[in-house]
């Protein structure tokens, strides 16, 4: 009897004591399996560990191949193997959540070193005198479609901006011209800007405003708040609302800078691959936080410093932060915002390269293509490394004018110039001075 003869012979003799099929591949033999197969190949799987294994029928030998005919066997040895299977692709699946994880943790660790490389650069620019200017142009096409907007809310408009801060760490001042079309509605000529000014000096704050829309007080008007151990907020988020605030990493709406909310996102990551912006491979950050998608481009030869930026908010973002007293608001259903900063130019002052130039566009869109873009181009005037804020008195309210009405907040006043009226920051300082109110 040949060989073939042979093995069919033990097939039936297997078949008929319920034995499994085996089949044996490069050598290795395989017993009590489930095989099948095709017109090219043969199909093992094996029950006792789920594996599966497919051979061309090439390379196997016809006489090394035993099917069994018992059905019933056959079904209960695949069920075996598709239980025992489950198990194995629930170890490969958990093995590749532990992969993808591992995986994500070094992206994550290599995202947050390249911040901290650019939160080095922007702390001793931020700890810093820095003067700048800044051209806005807004171009709306708004209505009562989208409250609380209306039909004023369009065509286009210029505003111009100077602005300086000065910040150690701890206490802070901001002050700026303001001209051109000022809330949208009110045309205010370079000769008639208006100047606005923040000051907390560690002990009480001051905010001063001057300008035509005060009507006949043209020496303007201070806030005082005075015994204050804490400014209602940080200085990240004042320079947020600032519009030369995108240049040092603070956007609009935000409490933190830029590196800060990519820091408390979980996912944050660092592409694989580098890209090119003005002639410079950089680094690109991406996450997607609580204010939306965020991609960022560092520049390794330019002290890790922004290049470039794209942030995209979708409805459910946060939109804006406020206080913790009236927490955040998110975009509602229908709107869409984009906020891109291209074309950044440093250079280096001393041994610290900064970000001198740049622009920055915020695109909204609304229900019944309505939109509104607001494009910001900004030059960086003037930067003081490691000022003596002391020497200079950087945080004395010494530039308040002498006739300037001051308004604490919770008293009333009578009208102005009035026996009942508000001091003037002259009067207050005079009866500071003797002990008085």
């Amino acid at each position: 009897m040949s060989r073939k003869a042979m093995t069919a012979a033990l097939a039936l003799c297997v078949a008929g004591v319920g034995f499994a099929d085996s089949i044996t591949i490069d050598g290795v033999a395989y017993e009590d399996v489930y095989v099948r197969e095709s017109a090219s190949s043969y199909y093992v799987q094996i029950p006792s560990d789920g594996r599966a294994i497919t051979v061309a029928k090439d390379k196997v030998d016809p006489e090394d191949v035993s099917i069994s005919g018992d059905a019933e066997h056959r079904k209960a040895l695949l069920n075996e193997w598709k239980g025992n299977n489950a198990e194995h692709q629930e170890e490969r699946t958990e093995e590749q959540r532990t992969q993808a994880r591992e995986a994500a943790a070094k992206e994550r660790a290599a995202a947050l070193e390249l911040l901290d490389k650019y939160a080095a650069t922007q702390d001793r620019l931020q700890r810093a005198i820095v003067k700048s200017k800044t051209l806005i142009s807004t171009h709306m096409q708004l209505s009562e479609a989208n409250p609380p907007y209306d039909s004023r809310y369009k065509g286009k408009y210029e505003e111009h901006f100077v602005t300086e801060h000065r910040y150690d760490g701890h206490r802070f001042y901001h002050s700026g011209w303001h001209w051109g079309d000022v809330l949208l509605f009110n045309t205010t000529s370079r000769e008639r800007k208006g100047l606005r000014s923040y000051l907390w000096d560690g002990k009480a704050t001051y905010q001063f405003s001057s300008s035509e829309l005060h009507g006949d007080v043209s020496d303007g008007v201070l806030g005082l708040r005075e015994n204050v151990k804490k400014p209602p907020f940080a200085f990240n988020r004042f320079l947020s609302n600032e519009p030369d605030g995108y240049m040092l990493g603070c956007f609009q709406g935000h409490r933190e800078r830029i590196d800060v909310t990519l820091r408390e996102c979980p996912n944050t990551r660092v592409r694989d691959e580098m890209e090119s912006v003005s002639g410079v491979d950089c680094h690109v950050i991406e996450g997607d936080t609580r204010y939306g998608k965020y991609t960022l481009w560092l520049d390794p030869e330019h002290g890790y410093n922004m290049a470039k930026a794209r942030i995209e908010r979708k409805p459910g973002d946060v939109h804006y932060t406020s206080n913790d007293k009236y927490g955040d608001t998110f975009l509602p259903a229908g709107r869409e915002v984009t906020i891109t900063v291209d074309n950044v130019r440093f250079e280096k002052i001393d041994d610290t390269w900064a970000p001198m130039e740049g622009d920055e566009v915020d695109h909204k869109t609304f229900p019944h293509g309505e939109f509104s873009t607001i494009r910001s181009h900004t030059q960086l005037t003037d930067i003081i490394l490691d000022p003596d804020h002391e020497a200079l008195g950087s945080f004395v309210p010494d530039y308040i004018p002498d006739d300037a009405i001051v308004c604490i907040p919770g008293r009333s006043y009578g009208p102005a110039g009035g026996p009942d009226g508000p001091p003037t920051w002259r009067e207050w300082r005079k009866r500071q001075a003797g002990g008085g109110e």
